[in-house]
This record gives structure tokens, sequence and C-alpha cells, in this order.
């Protein structure tokens, strides 16, 4: 016969070590399994208010440079949620005292500079994907310089549920990129969610496959859930999330001793 323990989770009451995008779940009574038993971890339901920004100094996608004749400018953009017209109209803002101006050709989906001197060297650094100029650096001709990518504000479109602490069988491989990140990597992928919805929306996951994965641990003491995207990065401005989760105990198909 199964055991279901069910847990229903409001970061909000996180420990005071935790946070949003990283926090440890201790559960009310251990599991200790038997050897004829095993354990699966199936998530129910998760909700979240897509709140997150997407320029800010968290995701570390807000700066670039300019050499203006051997003169290094950073320009840092507000933290903020940006459209096309509305993020060309803030750097325009910033770089005002810089002979260049940023341009947006809705036809090609291009943000281009406008330059009106030589020796002017663009430095995307981490906004490369948002702004299109996918170069490590560009020297700035007379006149106007495309990007050679389109323009992409979505500077994530996935939310991954992640452990640390459960290992399961089969693992959850992947092959996703550290495009932008320093973090070191994902463990298991719980879940994998959209994020392209309105700002201010809440994203939704209901597990309506039945998806239930295999837990490799003999003993379960708590649930270490993480939030990250699809480029290995922490979402730290995750706001307070709401997670139902089972863990159910069966017996084995075949008894150790039969």
């Amino acid at each position: 016969m199964n055991e279901i323990f069910n847990y229903y989770i409001n970061t909000g009451n996180k420990d005071r070590d935790d946070t949003n995008f990283n926090f440890n779940y201790r559960l009310g009574t251990n599991i200790n399994l038997r050897e004829d038993e095993n354990a699966y971890f199936k998530l129910i339901d998760f909700s979240m208010m897509n709140s997150m920004l997407n320029v800010s100094s968290f995701h570390g996608n807000n700066q670039f440079k300019v050499d203006d004749n051997g003169v290094m400018v950073t320009i840092t953009i507000p933290d903020g949620n940006y459209n096309v017209t509305s993020l060309r109209d803030k750097i325009n803002e910033l770089t005002s005292a810089l002979p260049i101006a940023l341009n947006y050709d809705s036809s090609q989906n291009r943000y281009f500079w406008n330059n009106n001197e030589a020796g002017i060297i663009f430095y995307p650094m981490n906004m490369k994907m948002i702004l299109g100029f996918n170069y490590s650096s560009l020297s700035l001709v007379i006149g106007n310089n495309y990007g050679n990518q389109f323009v992409n504000l979505l500077s994530y479109t996935k939310v991954l549920l992640t452990t640390n602490n459960l290992a399961f069988n089969p693992s959850t491989d992947n092959n996703l990129n550290r495009d932008y990140t320093a973090n070191d990597g994902i463990n298991e992928i719980i879940a994998w969610i959209d994020k392209d919805i309105p700002t201010f929306a809440t994203i939704r996951y209901q597990n309506k496959m039945n998806i239930e994965h295999q837990i490799s641990n003999r003993n379960i003491t708590y649930v270490n859930i993480s939030l990250m995207n699809e480029y290995k990065e922490m979402i730290k401005d995750a706001p307070n999330c709401f997670i139902h989760f089972q863990i159910i105990v069966r017996k084995k198909n075949n008894l150790i001793n039969n």
C-alpha cells in the first residue's frame, strides 16, 4: 500500500537563512525507507507572480561600456521592465554626452547605433542578447551600425525548479548553456516551466501528466528547491511562490528476499 506525504510550501515562511530562489523545506517527519520500499517525488502544482525584471543587476544584464577615444564610459541601466522603445530612450538619456544615439528598426527588430565621430568602440558586455549586438567589442563607423542579431528583451523564458539534495533515478540530464552566469550548474530538474507571460501575471504549473521522479536517497529529512533559468542562473529577484509536492512511498515490485 502506498504512503503519500503531502507538502505545501509558501516561500514567504522560509527559514531566516534561506531565500525565495534557494530554500530548504524540512519535513515534519523524516522518511526512512526500508529495503523493500522506493520513494518518488511528485510536483503537484507551482505558482509565482511574474514580477522579475528583464533588465536588472540581479541578472547582470544592465551594463555596457563605450570607449570614447580612449575615455572608457560605463553605462548602467536602472533596473526595470523595458520594451524596445523605453529601453532605447533610457539608453539615449544616459549616453547624451557621447557622440552616439541608439535607434530601433522595427522592420528588422534590430537596434543600431548612429555615430558621429571616429574612434568610438562599443562593448555590449552582458547586454549582448537584449541589444542584439553579439560582439565582445564593435568599432563604430561614422553613420549607422546595426546589431547582428534580433533584439530579445526576454532575458530568459523558462523557470526551472531544481533540487540539490535529492538524487533522481534516472537523473534528469541537461545540456543547458552558461551564457552569462558564474553559477556552477544544476543538479536534478523537477520541472521546466514557461515564463513567456505578461509582467505581473501568474506563472502556473500543474502536473497534468502525473510526472514522478524516483528518489535514490534512502533517508530524506529535507527537500531543497532552487529557482533557476535556462542559463543556469539563479532567479535572485523571484517573489514568494507556492508549491505543493508529494513524496510517495511504494513497495518494490520485486521484494529483495523473494
